[in-house]
């Protein structure tokens, strides 16, 4: 057990170095690959036109100028006159005023060739011919080793598969080494400028969800033969995630990373989704992973719904509120449409069935107050939503008798005009995953 759990530990306690000390990190680990200093997309927007050329080069003359006679001046109005010369598209700095950095640029810009150029060139005849080669090359270079050499290679890959690879494995050290590329895409996701700012969340990203496919490769080394509690495993495994992507999410402050936190943070408590049939199955893993997500989802939606409501978002729960105001609504109106239905088993139920619809109704009531009132429309529709579907599960619980065609009728006309609705106003649907809207 303490062998299974010590790479993933000792992981996931480096994922949290890099937020309490990122330098000396990444003083400690090597660079996986450089990182250029500036973004391409960012850089300056050079003229198209010859008139804008000549304007460009003026106004930059008059403020080499204006700088050399009153360089305390900080010649602002020659800066926006180049800025009003070159266009709205871009908007260029005082420095990149200067004559050193605009015949850099214009060197670049001289030298660069455009995509439609470059595939021409590319697939010239020349090139087609080479390219050719290549892959032919590569396609026929095993097998003519394998005729040449076939019996010595098979015979050295076999020594090599069992004298060295075996032991290895059985020892940890793959086991090692993947937890070390892992934290070392973490590491190098911090070392992206902020130009790169999107580029160093995914690769944050990647290093932190890569504790997966290393912690299935744990359990299947270490683990015992028994197959055991998947429940309590796949809580494990949500709570490892979520402990590695928090950190991260606080470096880049990133809502994407901040937001699967959240979604492991459930998987945690019991949420279960994946494929059925040709779809998608929601849901909980027991009825206490029910209660551990309502509970879990309350506590979210009152610490966000406050936080929008006083305007107040600190750098520690920012990356997280999109996940938790999404998921959280979402993951609590679902957990107490399942407590309160009739159907559902109440021996560990914290709530009875009287109480679970009563909390119920006042839930989603205060729902559409809070998002009425403080313009949060994601809590109104969230709730507008769930509502819906709580009337339609307390009608399935009565029994109608004879008049039980009317019912049907009645909802069929009612989800004519839900239908046209929706249709006609998708930022309903919108807002519920977007709290922004």
């Amino acid at each position: 057990m303490m062998r299974w759990l010590l790479l993933p530990v000792a992981f996931v306690c480096l994922e949290w170095s890099l937020l309490l000390s990122p330098s000396i990190v990444l003083d400690s680990t090597p660079v996986i690959w450089t990182t250029s200093a500036t973004n391409a997309s960012l850089s300056l927007k050079l003229p198209h036109t010859r008139v804008q050329a000549f304007e460009l080069g003026w106004h930059a003359a008059q403020y080499a100028a204006c700088l050399r006679t009153t360089p305390n001046d900080g010649c602002v109005a020659h800066v926006d006159a180049a800025n009003a010369a070159v266009g709205p598209a871009s908007r260029m700095t005082a420095e990149q005023l200067t004559q050193v950095n605009l015949q850099a640029e214009l060197q670049l810009e001289d030298e660069e060739r455009s995509i439609g150029q470059r595939v021409l060139g590319f697939f010239s005849f020349v090139n087609i011919i080479w390219v050719i080669s290549i892959f032919g090359g590569l396609l026929t270079v095993g097998p003519f080793l394998l005729y040449v050499f076939g019996e010595q290679i098979v015979k050295v890959l076999k020594a090599l598969y069992t004298d060295l690879l075996v032991p290895m494995h059985k020892l940890g050290v793959f086991e090692l080494c993947a937890y070390a590329f892992t934290f070392l895409l973490s590491a190098q996701s911090c070392r992206y400028p902020v130009q790169h700012a999107s580029a160093a969340q995914l690769v944050g990203l990647t290093g932190a969800l890569g504790v997966l496919p290393c912690w299935a490769y744990s359990t299947s080394l270490w683990a015992g033969p028994s197959k055991g509690n998947e429940e309590k495993f796949m809580s494990l495994t949500g709570a490892l995630v979520a402990l590695s992507l928090a950190p991260l999410s606080l470096l880049h402050s990133s809502s994407l990373m901040g937001f699967f936190t959240v979604a492991a943070v459930y998987v945690a408590c019991g949420f279960a989704m994946g494929p059925c049939f040709g779809g998608f199955y929601v849901g909980f893993r027991s009825f206490d992973a029910v209660t551990r997500c309502l509970l879990v989802s309350a506590c979210f939606v009152v610490t966000f719904a406050t936080l929008s409501i006083i305007d107040v978002a600190g750098p520690f729960l920012a990356p997280f509120a999109l996940g938790a105001r999404v998921l959280g609504n979402v993951g609590y109106f679902l957990a107490l449409l399942l407590y309160s239905s009739k159907w559902r088993g109440r021996r560990r139920a914290i709530l009875g069935y009287g109480a679970s619809n009563g909390l119920m109704l006042v839930s989603l009531v205060s729902a559409m107050f809070v998002g009425s009132v403080f313009s949060l429309p994601s809590y109104t529709n969230t709730a507008l939503t769930f509502f819906v579907l709580w009337i339609m599960e307390k009608q399935l619980e009565a029994k109608w008798g004879s008049a039980g065609i009317a019912v049907k009728f009645a909802n069929f006309i009612a989800l004519y005009g839900i239908a046209h609705h929706l249709n006609t106003h998708p930022e309903v649907i919108t807002s519920i995953f977007d709290p922004s809207e």
